[in-house]
C-alpha cells in the first residue's frame, strides 16, 4: 500500500479519508490536512451516509507530487515552523 501509483486496466479516481491523505503526505495528524482544506490547497466532499469529509487521493497525489522539496521563501517575516506544503493556489487557477 505504500506505492501509490494505479498499474491497472482504468485509471479511476477515488475518495479517500482526511487521515489517509495525511498519511501520504507524511503528516503525522490530520489536523494538517483539515488545515489546508480551509485554506483553500485541498476540495473536501461529503459523501451520502458518510458523516466524514473525503478528498480526492489524485488532488493529494498531486500535491505531493509538485511540493517535494519545495519551501515556503525565505523573509516573509513570518515567525514559527515553516509549512511542510505551502499554498497552492497557483494550482486551482490552472
Amino acid at each position: 500500500m505504500n506505492d501509490r501509483t494505479f498499474k491497472g486496466k482504468y485509471t479511476f479516481d477515488r475518495f479517500i479519508k482526511v487521515t489517509e491523505a495525511a498519511d501520504i503526505l507524511g503528516y503525522a495528524h490530520f489536523n494538517s490536512i483539515n488545515k489546508m482544506i480551509e485554506r483553500g490547497d485541498l476540495t473536501a466532499y461529503r459523501l451520502p451516509h458518510v458523516t466524514r469529509r473525503r478528498v480526492l487521493e489524485s488532488e493529494v497525489l498531486t500535491i505531493k507530487n509538485t511540493t517535494s522539496g519545495n519551501s515556503e521563501p525565505k523573509g516573509k517575516g513570518k515567525r514559527g515552523r515553516p509549512r511542510k506544503y505551502p499554498s497552492l493556489n497557483h494550482l486551482i487557477e490552472s
